[in-house]
């Protein structure tokens, strides 16, 4: 089925605009087997999306750190290692 086969790519490349679009669009099955292994794959989709969402929350919070401390320093007036 192609769906599957288009799922199991989005996953492979990380695509998640792409995975959304295919939850979204996602077809009757007609059998129990293409059920089970959408079923499986989604749980794989989910897996990631909540990895990503973790890498984001851990880069913000190291951009966060780091505009506060160049705020700190810029108060401190060393700025002036920029220069």
């Amino acid at each position: 089925m192609q769906w599957l086969n288009d799922f199991k790519i989005a996953i492979i490349e990380e695509d998640i605009k792409n995975l959304k679009e295919l939850i979204f669009n996602m077809p009757d099955f007609e059998n129990v087997e293409d059920m089970k292994n959408a079923f499986s794959l989604i749980n794989e989709a989910k897996t990631l999306i909540e990895k990503k969402q973790t890498d984001i929350k851990h880069d913000m919070n190291k951009i966060q750190k780091s505009k506060k401390f160049l705020a700190e320093e810029t108060k401190k007036g060393s700025y002036e290692f920029f220069f």
